[in-house]
């Protein structure tokens, strides 16, 4: 198979819009190697500290991110990232006024497809629902 029969095009805002704790998540692209998420995160949202088990970058598309961890905290801002290392804990806010849009990239992925991510989605709502 030639390389050009490979190459895909993808779009963010084509993929469906998941309502999360974490914002609107729009799963786009998961590979062997990496999974690409786009998250809007509306204005006024703070996530609270949490893990995640595979290293991660947030790269911010518009908008302006507080990033923080232990006594350490960043501000990302279009065109700016910054790694998560595995099993770190990271917290994120947003204090503007506006949502901001960033990809979260995962290499390797924790979810192998949009399907297993939504299916691990509705498990986490249906544990906060219940108490757990």
């Amino acid at each position: 198979m030639s390389c050009e029969t490979q190459i895909g095009v993808f779009n963010a805002y084509d993929a469906q819009g998941l309502q999360t704790g974490e914002g609107i998540m729009r799963p786009f692209l998961f590979t062997s190697k990496v999974s690409l998420i786009h998250l809007e995160i509306p204005a006024g949202l703070e996530v609270h500290p949490h893990a995640h088990p595979k290293d991660g970058l947030l790269y911010c598309l518009a908008g302006q991110l507080e990033v923080f961890t232990g006594d350490r905290h960043f501000t990302i801002t279009r065109g700016t990232a910054v790694k998560v290392p595995a099993d770190v804990t990271v917290g994120v806010a947003n204090k503007s006024d506006e949502s901001v849009e960033c990809l979260l990239i995962s290499a390797p992925p924790t979810f192998k497809s949009a399907e297993e991510l939504k299916e691990r989605i509705k498990q986490y709502q249906k544990q906060k629902d219940n108490g757990e």
